[in-house]
């Protein structure tokens, strides 16, 4: 179990890397599971839109998922868009006439440089509230009205248009009266279900504090904790079972230490004067603990190297639990390679916010990540070495017009099965499960570039005149490549990639992929992806999937469909015929390794900050999902990734969660 932690790169680069992933995060998991009542319930805010009816004076290319009603369906990750005039305009008709205190509008990627907001008490005769002239895209806007008599419609009447789109607006609150002051957090996030501050004497950490293991499974987490703070405090922080020393930090693990009915990974953290106690059913729970502690300590806590500086920790009562039991960032490592460190360092920051699964996209069109042994049985003949020899070396470098996919070119490289075990034992220290992805039938160019004995005659694309495998691919297209259905090769190859991933894979997961599969005939994918879910459930794993997938023979209450885009009909069938759980990674609201302006993919941009800060982890687009849904694995990038990461095709899914 735990020594003390690694410290791969530098605290600046972490604190950089932690930051990135604080903005994101907050998007799905700033929500409690629970949270009482306020107290004064009858008087709490309302955004009256939400009952309300929308009209607009046009819709983009007349269609259906820009209309109207999109502007108050709470959903974020949809929108309302124009036709390309300026003076176009959206209203909302409230369902009854009250005052307004004040309206926010989202707006995501083509905003107004000039509009007007305007209320009226007829839907005729209006009133000028306030002139808005902005440059910057995206933003919101926050308006205030005032009203002093009651209002039955509000528009946004535009001047001008940001750019050559029309205007977009992705959510149009009215709110009857100012939002509370929210309760005090310490900035923590997630935010605890629980907190309360005792106004006692702060706690400081000294230079004899013992950090005292209570039960066999304690000292995992407590050695966590110990190797976390040494860098930056200097202290020794021994790892003992029993202390009598003053101020220790007590981590005890053991059944019925946690919160009821929250034995996985709910904890409790009292500070006092005197000591600290973290106290939870298991080590990661614990571990939970031990994150919401670091955040209360002082921010240089971080630094890697010792810091002359009270250490001081704030008298509070704490009491939580996950939302969701599945907490994931997907790590996109096969259009650009990260190197064992950088994932290392990638985890370090993920694991300060209780994300307790990493999804590595491992393969795709433009690079093959994972080291796949020869087997003694290979009817095909296959070389599984030039999966890493030859797709190991491609990665995302220019465009078909010849412009560089982002700001560099793409990382090259590949895992060894050591390097992968690596990374999962770190994963495992930090709370984490691995969830590796090999994308089939689709997504599959790195294979068939690599493996002459794929390009067989259903295979696509096609090797070049003289050549044995399909081009490389250096762009950020997609859905052009797929494996041939009828042949055994395919079956054999499938078959040996995954047996040998799940043995390496200690977690329950085994994710297909199963997306954008566009030249794959409907009977053909049905079948590949029919035999890769059994395969899947033969050797013992839950298979994943992205929602493509979901309508396909999935292996009974033992499925997982991420959702990430397009129609939900077949994720719900999945749910409620299949049994199978769902993840959410919504394109809008969860993609964050794209800068927001990226020309490419309107639909796929990640929008701004506010968008995914708003999403709660529970929302698809207008329909609610069922009780069985978490939200989905987020993708980010280091810094010196920014080429191949922001590109387009990389701007792969985001944010994950089960619930328990």
């Amino acid at each position: 179990m735990p020594i003390p932690r690694s410290r791969p790169v530098p605290g600046s680069r972490r604190r950089s890397i932690a930051a990135h992933l604080a903005v994101l995060i907050a998007a799905t998991f700033v929500a409690p599971a629970t949270s009482a009542a306020p107290a004064a319930a009858a008087t709490a805010p309302v955004n009256l839109a939400r009952t309300g009816a929308a009209t607009a004076s046009s819709v983009e290319l007349d269609r259906a998922d820009f209309v109207a009603a999109q502007v108050n369906d709470g959903d974020r990750g949809t929108r309302w868009s124009s036709k390309y005039q300026d003076d176009n305009w959206v209203q909302v008709r409230l369902a009854t006439a009250a005052t307004v205190d004040h309206v926010v509008l989202s707006w995501p990627n083509a905003c107004a440089r000039d509009f007007t907001l305007q209320t009226s008490a007829n839907g005729t005769t209006w009133t000028d509230v306030a002139r808005v002239q902005r440059d910057t895209c995206p933003r919101t806007d926050v308006i205030a009205v005032n009203s002093s008599q009651p209002v039955s419609h509000v528009r946004m009447q535009g001047h001008q248009r940001w750019a050559g789109y029309g205007y977009s607006i992705s959510e149009f609150e009215i709110w009857n009266t100012t939002m509370p002051a929210p309760a005090p957090s310490r900035g923590l996030l997630p935010r605890p279900v629980s907190m309360s501050e005792t106004g006692g004497t702060p706690y400081t950490l000294n230079r004899n504090t013992p950090v005292v293991a209570v039960g066999p499974q304690a000292t995992a987490p407590a050695t966590y904790l110990a190797g976390l703070l040494r860098p930056a405090t200097g202290y020794g922080l021994p790892v003992v079972t029993r202390s009598s020393a003053p101020a220790p930090i007590v981590v005890e693990v053991g059944a019925g230490k946690g919160p009821a009915g929250q034995a996985a990974e709910g904890y409790r953290l009292v500070v006092t004067t005197a000591k600290i106690q973290i106290s939870a059913d298991t080590p990661n729970g614990a571990l939970n603990g031990v994150q919401t502690l670091r955040q209360l300590l002082p921010q240089w806590v971080e630094s890697d190297t010792v810091v002359d500086a009270p250490w001081t920790v704030p008298a509070v009562t704490i009491s939580d639990h996950p939302r969701f039991a599945h907490r994931g960032m997907m790590l996109d490592v096969a259009r650009s390679f990260y190197p064992v460190h950088e994932v290392k360092a990638y985890i370090d920051a993920a694991a300060q916010y209780k994300i307790n699964r990493l999804h590595l996209h491992l393969t795709d069109d433009q690079g093959w990540r994972i080291a796949v042994d020869n087997p003694a049985s290979n009817p095909a003949g296959i070389d599984y070495g030039l999966l890493t020899s030859v797709s190991g070396r491609t990665a995302m470098t220019y465009n078909d017009n010849g412009q560089l996919m982002g700001t560099e070119l793409g990382v090259t490289g590949f895992y060894t099965k050591a390097d992968y075990a690596e990374i999962v034992r770190y994963a495992g220290l930090n709370g984490m499960t691995v969830v590796p992805e090999i994308d089939i039938p689709g997504h599959t160019n790195a294979a068939l570039h690599a493996i002459p004995q794929l390009n067989t005659a259903g295979a696509a694309p096609k090797p070049a005149t003289g050549a044995q495998t399909a081009p490389a691919n250096g762009t950020g297209n997609v859905g052009y490549s797929t494996l041939d259905a009828a042949s055994p090769a395919t079956y054999e190859f499938v078959t040996q990639v995954l047996t040998q991933i799940a043995a390496m894979t200690p977690g329950p997961y085994l994710h297909i992929g199963g997306d954008e599969a566009h030249v794959t005939s409907r009977a053909n994918y049905t079948t590949m992806v029919d035999s890769f879910n059994a395969t899947v459930a033969s050797l013992g794993k839950t298979v994943v999937g992205w929602n493509e997938y979901a309508g396909t023979a999935l292996p009974q209450d033992k499925a997982v469909v991420q959702y990430w885009n397009g129609d939900r009909t077949a994720v719900a069938n999945a749910v409620t015929r299949r049994g199978a759980k769902v993840v959410l990674s919504p394109a809008p609201p969860t993609r964050t390794c794209r800068r927001s302006r990226t020309p490419a993919s309107r639909s796929a941009a990640p929008g701004p900050a506010a968008d995914r800060a708003g999403w709660t982890g529970t929302t698809t687009g207008t329909r609610a999902p069922s009780s069985r849904t978490s939200p989905r694995p987020a993708c980010s990038v280091s810094n010196r990734r920014s080429g191949a990461s922001s590109s387009a095709a990389s701007a792969r899914r985001s944010t994950t969660a089960f619930r328990a």
